[in-house]
């Protein structure tokens, strides 16, 4: 049986700091009950709480604190049940928000009110909803006054997300390629079911020939477009989808790129279909947690949108996520993070200190100035507030024959660059080598780094470069 939810006390409307309490009526009193809850009533709704209910009587009851809530709309989205509290997939029933219960939304007030009570709560979130819906609606305009009308959906390969994003005027949406489906396959099933249009594709050798399977895809969907002609709708949305693709590459560490484009003229009910062609590469986990996070990625197409100095960063990183030759790996990040550390235009004459203020000193006892790439990328790190405390080596190392030790930042920082130099100068590192021996000053390094993780190129000291790269251009692409 669905669930039924009231509000135990009455009242839809609290005081951010209230508890509120909420009952779920005629569940199972063996049952274990778990709802999540969304900030509602805006562009990108987003998860916000999560909680298990306490079970008495065959009913649920959860008690929620909110003085962490802001203030706005709230709603519970989704409610699941475990039968008997027997885990397995077979005793799981889930229950979804206008699939399997009635919109059940409540409003939280700042603090300065006096108190909360009871009003049409879902009344005042769906008008709120449709007035955001008609803002999204209102399109772009590319010329006024424009002679014609297009809705663009754009394809992007490579990247998986699961969630829907809207940004000004276009969103994001997520549709998961399938290994017995080609590109037009995928428009064609995209189009039926997500969209209201009558129109489909047909297959052509040349594109059987020419587009890969099993390749994830997602979509950027332009509800309108007002311009002069198809060729100018064209041109404006592949280049937004483009940089979308940039940054949500780098968000989820894959690389993803424009296949396809449908241009669909309103007023004559006609369309085009333009493709072009691209394997996944990055993480299979969904959610905010792993890239999916709409204000993040709005704030850095706001910051790189004019300025070619960011798109230039954006592409050396784009490049490092797709090298699958782990020496010039590193050589691409750390020329993300030298090019990013000249822009700093560091006094080269300044002495380098540490977190704590010390002074950083050569093995002379001389001390290091901002006059290397070494000292420059240390001192961008620094001032990112990353690897202040020392880098410990995983669990997983500590049985192996050769014993890892703890690294601080000016140590990393040179293990790094002497990989990049040997990718620069050499090709890459090779341990044991007898010319790298003789002939690369930072053989020692090298061998250093590839010991410690465990006699392998990759490992946490690689990933630490990585995440460190993707933390800095984060904050450089997302500052003003």
């Amino acid at each position: 049986m669905n669930p039924i939810i009231e509000f135990n006390g009455g009242k839809n409307v609290f005081i951010a700091g209230e508890i509120v309490k909420i009952k779920i009526v005629q569940s199972d009193g063996n049952d274990t009950v778990n709802l999540n809850i969304s900030k509602v009533g805006e562009k990108n709704p987003s998860f916000k709480y999560g909680a298990s209910a306490n079970i008495s009587d065959g009913n649920a009851f959860v008690n929620i604190k909110t003085e962490n809530f802001e203030q706005g709309f709230y709603e519970i989205k989704h409610i699941s049940s475990l039968l008997n509290a027997n885990y397995g997939p077979e005793n799981l029933i889930n229950y979804f928000s206008e699939e399997n219960f009635i919109r059940f939304p409540f409003k939280i007030l700042p603090v300065p009110m006096l108190t909360g009570g009871v009003e049409d709560v879902l009344g005042q979130l769906i008008k709120v909803e449709n007035d955001l819906e008609q803002d999204f609606l209102k399109g772009i305009y590319l010329t006024q006054p424009s002679k014609k009308s297009f809705t663009v959906f754009v394809f992007l390969n490579g990247v998986i997300i699961s969630r829907k994003m809207r940004f000004e005027q276009f969103e994001i949406l997520p549709f998961r390629g399938k290994g017995d489906k080609e590109l037009i396959g995928l428009v064609n099933e995209f189009l039926s079911e997500c969209t209201s249009l009558k129109i489909s594709f047909n297959y052509s050798e040349e594109l059987k020939d020419t587009i890969s399977n099993d390749n994830p895809f997602c979509v950027v969907h332009f509800p309108y477009i007002f311009c002069n002609d198809e060729q100018e709708a064209y041109k404006y949305t592949v280049e937004e989808s483009s940089i979308l693709s940039e940054v949500i590459s780098a968000h989820r560490g894959s690389l993803a790129s424009v296949v396809s484009t449908i241009i669909y003229d309103n007023e004559l009910k006609t369309s085009s279909m333009f493709t072009v062609r691209t394997p996944y590469r990055g993480n299979l986990l969904r959610g905010e947690i792993a890239g999916e996070d709409p204000f993040s990625i709005e704030s850095i197409l706001r910051g790189i949108k004019g300025n070619s100095l960011k798109r230039y960063f954006l592409s050396i990183y784009k490049e490092a996520v797709s090298e699958r030759n782990i020496d010039f790996a590193y050589l691409r990040y750390w020329q993300l993070l030298e090019t990013i550390a000249e822009t700093k235009k560091f006094q080269t004459d300044e002495i380098l200190h540490d977190f704590n203020g010390r002074p950083i000193s050569h093995p002379d006892g001389s001390e290091v100035r901002l006059n290397t790439s070494r000292s420059k990328v240390y001192e961008l790190i620094k001032q990112h507030r990353i690897g202040e405390k020392p880098l410990c080596p995983p669990q997983s190392l500590n049985d192996q024959t050769v014993t890892p030790t703890n690294l601080d930042l000016w140590t990393l920082v040179k293990l790094w660059l002497s990989m990049r130099n040997a990718a620069g100068h050499f090709g890459g590192f090779v341990y044991g080598d007898k010319f790298l021996k003789e002939n690369f000053r930072d053989y020692s390094s090298c061998k250093k780094l590839f010991l410690a993780q465990g006699n392998n190129k990759y490992g946490y000291i690689f990933d630490y470069l990585k995440n460190t790269s993707w933390l800095i251009l984060r904050n450089e692409l997302s500052a003003p």
